[in-house]
């Protein structure tokens, strides 16, 4: 057996690429347009329950490429979101916006519904460790056990750094001259030039189920005018807080954020646990038409390896090696299906997991120290 490559493609370049061949088409053939805190808590709430086959896809030519940049579009995948860690408590004080940890997960959670490449959604409510006071190995394996329990390929976690008023005065103490101002940007719609104005940063992480390590991390910044006038207790993702301009340009960074998560859900490929159905050659795979299997799918098994870190007390390294196996999908059921092995498989190797094709992108394997 061999170990899987480490490589991973930009998404900025799969989006150039796309976008390129995208134009190039349109010179040659029209298109064709269609429209359509406590930690680890044991519970978690269902956000979404999509099941059903893959939808058909476009014969279109930039539609390869599309496909050989991304080839598990039409899979589908469990995210699990835990609720959301909170760094500067005193900076949601300003109209009372405590719950924001609580409420932005869930925001992001149905979002991400509306997206095909998500088949289950589920909301934790309980955070991650901060990676500030927990070690990156001891986090990976809180991952790695929630992703079991909960059924999850994928678990989103997120932390809100930063809700401060840039010039807290001008918002309740303003002076002569920048409430005329402000009187002026309201006047004539011109929010920047408004010094009411407040900051809502929060990062994302996404990280692997099986490893427990992160495949993608971004840092959202958005701004806005904080003036929602009296009473000045107004609440996180109340209706008075999505008509200020603060919570519509908060909701139009959550828009971005989540369309960004979920085009690198899409591109993730598919993988499915399994247990040895017996003798036969059968295994069971733990995803089916939920996550857009079809009959007559082919996927590849790896085996999940730990191995120590030499000189690390009870500090492993994970990685998947590819087992030259595949596995055909014969039988289908809602969330699980049966396959045959093209070849024998000895299960006291250890675990297996089995992937969907990564044309065009590399498997992404686990570099970091993680326990078993």
């Amino acid at each position: 057996m061999r170990s899987a490559p480490v490589k991973r493609t930009s998404r900025w370049l799969r989006r150039a690429l796309l976008a390129s061949t995208v134009l190039a088409t349109s010179l040659t053939a029209p298109l064709a347009l269609a429209g359509p805190s406590s930690h680890m808590g044991p519970h978690a709430q269902a956000l979404s329950d999509r099941s059903g086959t893959r939808s058909e896809t476009s014969t279109q030519p930039h539609d390869a490429i599309r496909d050989a940049l991304c080839p598990n579009l039409n899979y589908r995948k469990n995210v699990l979101i835990t609720q959301f860690s909170r760094r500067e408590l005193a900076s949601s004080n300003a109209g009372n916006l405590y719950q924001v940890e609580e409420l932005l997960p869930r925001l992001i959670g149905e979002r991400l519904n509306e997206h095909p490449a998500i088949a289950h959604t589920r909301l934790l409510g309980a955070s991650l460790p901060d990676s500030r006071s927990v070690s990156e190995p001891r986090l990976a394996q809180q991952v790695r056990e929630l992703a079991r329990t909960q059924g999850a390929q994928l678990v989103l976690s997120g932390e809100v750094i930063d809700m401060s008023m840039m010039r807290q005065r001008d918002s309740y103490n303003p002076t002569l001259t920048n409430r005329a101002r402000n009187s002026m940007a309201t006047a004539l719609h011109i929010s920047s030039l408004d010094s009411r104005q407040r900051d809502f940063v929060f990062q994302l992480t996404l990280r692997d189920g099986v490893t427990g390590e992160a495949v993608a991390q971004k840092k959202y910044h958005g701004q806005g005018v904080w003036a929602p006038g009296r009473p000045h207790q107004v609440g996180f993702g109340s209706p008075r807080f999505w008509r200020t301009d603060y919570g519509q340009k908060i909701s139009e960074l959550l828009d971005l954020a989540s369309a960004e998560l979920a085009e690198e859900v899409s591109c993730q490929p598919l993988v499915a646990s399994l247990d040895l159905k017996g003798g036969s050659g059968s295994v069971i795979l733990h995803s089916g038409t939920d996550q857009g299997l079809n009959a007559g799918d082919t996927l590849r098994l790896y085996q999940v390896v730990v191995r120590s870190i030499p000189g690390a007390f009870q500090v492993y390294r994970t990685h998947l090696v590819d087992s030259q196996i595949d596995v055909e999908v014969r039988e289908l059921h809602g969330t699980y299906s049966v396959g045959q092995l093209s070849s024998d498989l000895d299960s006291r190797h250890g675990r297996y997991v089995a992937l969907s094709a990564n044309t065009g992108k590399e498997l992404q394997v686990s570099l970091l120290p993680t326990y078993p």
